[in-house]
């Protein structure tokens, strides 16, 4: 018997010998070498050396995951859920990326408390969403830890007067992120009653130990005059060292004391370092403002398609400023190719979320037909939105409109407004500050 392995040991050796690095690489693969498995899928997935084929990047990492690879789960378990390689299916998705979950992969477990969030190929279960992100975070991911006190704090993810009491109980033990959390819970009434001083009392127990969040949440109770008296140097301050520390709603309240000067001598270069900390994190209001800067050189050159990038990304987040904004630069043809009909298409993003800019601007595209079909109606109903503002005069549309439009139009525009109304009570952009 051992001679028989050893021989077969010889004809491998020889045979590896013989191939290529990519044939080595394939059939080291072949023979069940788990990350041989693993590489081999992620060259097909990318194209590294070999011809980009999803299928094939599905079927070799479906072999490492049947070995019972982690990774190779992790991988088929995405796959499943974005079509990549195979038929989209979010069970099996879900099913791969518990079995990755069960080995301890924390990725893995961050994605299946997002799909129990959602209820995507899981139940909608919050409990079981909570369990995962704990055992992620037990293992040293603050992404986690973070998803953990979003779900919490959403009032979800457990009953909110037990999560309140197990909070607290850490926080008395010193515990700091228990400390922050148990501020946020008498700050939002959840599990407890609102009371806006205690959650000041917890939230400064929390800074003492340099929390970044609770200095965050301290720099805007000092920069409102919330339960404090208003000093927006003190508010600065915090906001300082909440941002060097890592928090990016700090990092984005800095820069924007230093672009408006408040509470520090106004300071363009400034703002933009501390946007930029807070973008490339995704934070969506740095990632506009910045974009702002960018497109009049303010604190940076100018540089239209660096501004159009940043524009895209809060864009694609639903921040409706942003949206009219990349609207307005595909009108103008401005860090990207002139076309009216993309243009379009972000005014009506940004018009369907309230926002009067874009309204008014698709309202005028539908009145002249600039990337659109004219239509007088639907021109009519934005219009006349954008006009409810306060905040843009339409005035002048509204009336040339009306002048060719015949009473049943005028009708249907109305019936349009007050259907567009019904749907979005209360709807609206966010204000650029």
């Amino acid at each position: 018997m051992r001679s028989t392995r050893l021989a077969c040991g010889v004809v491998l050796g020889l045979v590896l010998t013989a191939c290529g690095q990519g044939d080595q690489l394939q059939l080291k693969a072949w023979l069940g070498g788990v990350d041989s498995q693993l590489q081999l899928a992620r060259r097909y997935s990318t194209g590294d050396g070999v011809t980009r084929d999803e299928k094939e990047a599905a079927r070799w990492y479906r072999k490492a995951a049947e070995q019972g690879s982690a990774a190779g789960q992790l991988a088929l378990g995405a796959r499943y859920l974005a079509g990549a390689g195979v038929q989209r299916d979010a069970v099996q998705g879900a099913e791969w990326l518990e079995r990755a979950a069960e080995q301890g992969y924390p990725d893995a477990m961050l994605q299946l408390a997002a799909l129990h969030v959602r209820g995507i190929g899981v139940p909608r279960d919050f409990d079981r969403a909570s369990t995962w992100l704990e055992r992620a975070a037990a293992l040293g991911r603050e992404d986690a830890r973070a998803s953990l006190r979003e779900l919490h704090l959403s009032g979800v993810g457990g009953d909110p007067i037990e999560l309140a009491e197990s909070y607290r109980l850490r926080a008395e033990a010193g515990d700091s992120d228990a400390l922050f959390m148990t501020a946020m819970f008498y700050e939002r009434g959840i599990g407890v009653p609102a009371d806006h001083a205690r959650a000041l009392v917890w939230a400064r127990r929390a800074a003492e130990q340099d929390h970044a969040m609770a200095l965050g949440f301290l720099g805007d109770a000092y920069g409102l005059g919330a339960g404090v008296p208003r000093d927006l140097e003190r508010a600065v301050d915090l906001y300082r060292r909440s941002a060097e520390g890592g928090f990016t709603g700090a990092q984005y309240s800095l820069g924007d004391a230093y672009r408006k000067g408040a509470g520090v001598e106004a300071n363009a270069e400034q703002a933009a370092y501390w946007f930029r900390q807070a973008a490339d994190a995704g934070h969506v209001l740095a990632q506009r403002d910045l974009a702002a800067l960018y497109a009049i050189g303010q604190g940076v050159p100018q540089d239209y398609g660096e501004a159009a990038r940043l524009f895209r990304l809060a864009a694609n987040q639903g921040e409706s400023n942003a949206q009219h904004d990349l609207g307005s630069f595909y009108a103008d043809g401005f860090g990207v190719e002139k076309d009216l009909a993309e243009a379009v298409r972000w005014y009506r993003a940004a018009a369907e979320r309230g926002n009067p800019l874009g309204q008014s601007k698709l309202g005028l595209a539908l009145l002249l037909g600039d990337g659109v079909t004219a239509d007088p109606v639907r021109s009519f109903m934005w219009l006349r939105l954008a006009g409810t503002s306060g905040q843009i005069d339409v005035s002048q549309a509204l009336d040339l409109l009306r002048e060719e439009m015949t009473e049943e139009q005028l009708a249907e525009g109305e019936e349009l407004i007050a259907s567009w109304q019904e749907r979005h009570p209360g709807s609206g952009g966010v204000a650029s500050p």
